[in-house]
């Protein structure tokens, strides 16, 4: 009995004499891949991505969270695997949206650590290289900054001697590059310009002013009246002088010891000429008295909150060293007076002349 004949296949047609054709057909749409389901009867907390298809599934469960893997390729089987998290990491994608990543956790080989080394020794090179180059660069800065001082300097040599207020302007340009016409005697700025010897003349007479009113103001002394003194004892038609001057001389006189010293006193300064040992303690009280002349010990517990012994052993001090005079005919309580900020001496034309013919 023969073979029942074939049915023709939809998909192909068939020709006379020809071989069959096939026919084109729209293509069958896939399903969405399902989610892998957790355990049943209970729905899942989060859901996450994997892009490793070995780890296209997994169910993992802490406590009461449960998780649930969307694979896209391949679709998960059936039945979802149990994986461990030592290749997995979840990340919240945003703050109180139930969502987690799961992304394969790659670990670190030798030739990645090779690598981040031989770049960090590279930019380590680099960067030694580029510290080379500003510093050279840096100094050929300097060298022609020097080189254009010194033109500068001897040219303007005598405004410099003259001029305070230039003078000032001058020392502020060598201290921006390190240079001090005061370091030597001899060098090359003290015998161009002179100034080496001029600081010197002027410490001298700084030291010769403070010792003839000590007697006075027991070794304080303002800038103001120091200016004043020494103006009148150098004349008319001396070098003028100004207080940045004074500061400066007064600076380099620190190479003889600890017998001058600056204070700083509200808006202007208190030259020491003592080798008093002055603390903190001292200055804060002469501070205090600045604008009256004198401070008693309750002002002194009162603006500084300073228990009384406290007070008396520093205004015992300052009376010790001749720095302070002690008023005991006030009419409230003793007040500790101190000369160097008596307002009533400024006026007092004394010259160090006659400053020297009052001492005992």
């Amino acid at each position: 009995m023969p073979p029942p004949p074939k049915k023709p296949d939809p998909a192909f047609s068939q020709k006379k004499g020809g071989n069959p054709t096939p026919v084109h057909q729209p293509p069958t749409p896939r399903s969405p891949p399902k989610a892998a389901t957790g355990l049943p009867g209970r729905a899942p907390y989060w859901e996450g991505r994997s892009t490793d298809p070995k780890e296209a599934s997994f169910l993992s469960r802490t406590d009461d969270v449960e998780v649930s893997l969307m694979c896209l390729i391949p679709p998960p089987p059936p039945a979802p695997q149990i994986h461990s998290f030592s290749t997995i990491s979840l990340k919240r994608l945003e703050p109180g949206r139930r969502s987690l990543a799961a992304m394969h956790r790659r670990g670190v080989g030798a030739g990645a650590i090779a690598k981040k080394k031989l770049a960090e020794a590279k930019y380590k090179e680099r960067g030694t290289v580029l510290a080379e180059d500003q510093l050279v660069q840096m100094s050929k800065q300097l060298d022609t900054f020097k080189t254009n001082l010194e033109e500068f300097a001897s040219k303007h040599k005598q405004e410099i001697r003259k001029n305070p207020q230039f003078r000032v302007q001058f020392q502020d340009m060598c201290a921006t590059i390190g240079v001090d016409p005061l370091a030597s005697g001899k060098g090359f700025w003290s015998e161009m310009l002179g100034v080496g010897d001029f600081y010197y003349e002027l410490g001298v007479q700084i030291i010769e002013v403070c010792l003839a009113l000590k007697h006075r103001n027991g070794g304080l002394i303002t800038l103001e009246e120091l200016h004043q003194q020494v103006l009148k004892g150098r004349g008319k038609f001396a070098q003028d002088v100004s207080q940045d001057d004074l500061i400066r001389a007064i600076k380099k006189l620190k190479v003889l010891g600890n017998g001058f010293g600056i204070l700083p006193v509200g808006g202007t300064y208190l030259i020491q000429s003592v080798p008093a040992e002055l603390n903190m303690d001292h200055t804060v009280v002469i501070q205090l008295a600045e604008k009256k002349g004198y401070v008693t010990i309750s002002e002194i517990k009162s603006s500084l909150k300073w228990e009384a012994e406290r007070a008396k052993q520093v205004l015992d001090h300052l009376l010790k060293e001749g720095m302070a005079w002690l008023d005991t005919q006030a009419p409230v309580e003793p007040q500790y007076w101190l000369p160097a900020l008596f307002t009533e001496l400024y006026s007092q034309e004394i010259t160090p002349e006659e400053a020297k013919e009052a001492l005992p």
